[in-house]
């Protein structure tokens, strides 16, 4: 089930990245990231233990280009999200395989997924609310609230461990 879904975020991934590059008539774009995208995807089909960090890596430097070349919308934030999903997938997918016989396996695979959905779908949309809005803060402000976000994620990392336990 994690492989599967893996591709499956590799193809949302492409796919958003590359109607964002044909919604700005960026046609080399598209067809790049298509390309990346369905490489990729053969390579974690294949099983490469390479595949996900190059893959992640490809997606990300398309999605900064895209946001250089002023593709809107939101459509590399989300593909860059999607990339990460199926990076993590991957690499939790290879651990499983080389942990061998893992007990309560397709539990441990459920309890993942619903982790990782909750964290990719907060950071969604915690990136497109700060596409949308503008705020000039000062950079003691700005430091301040850099504290206060890492405390509030420690604490919400500690909670998920103790919950998963």
């Amino acid at each position: 089930m994690i492989s599967t879904l893996s591709v499956a975020s590799v193809g949302l991934s492409a796919s958003l990245l590359a109607l964002g590059f044909a919604l700005h008539d960026l046609w080399a774009g598209t067809a790049a990231v298509l390309a990346a995208g369905a490489l990729w995807m053969l390579a974690q089909w294949r099983a490469q233990p390479w595949a996900s960090p190059a893959g992640l890596v490809a997606q990300a430097a398309a999605a900064a280009v895209a946001m250089l070349l002023g593709v809107g919308g939101g459509w590399p934030v989300l593909a860059l999200v999607a990339a990460l999903v199926a990076w993590d997938l991957d690499q939790f997918s290879q651990r499983m395989r080389a942990a061998g016989r893992v007990e309560d396996a397709p539990g441990q695979e459920r309890r993942h997924i619903r982790r990782l959905l909750i964290v990719a779908g907060l950071g969604g949309l915690l990136a497109l609310a700060a596409l949308s809005f503008q705020v000039r803060l000062s950079f003691g402000l700005a430091l301040l609230l850099a504290v206060v976000m890492m405390l509030c994620l420690s604490l919400v990392i500690g909670y998920m461990r103790r919950a998963g336990d």
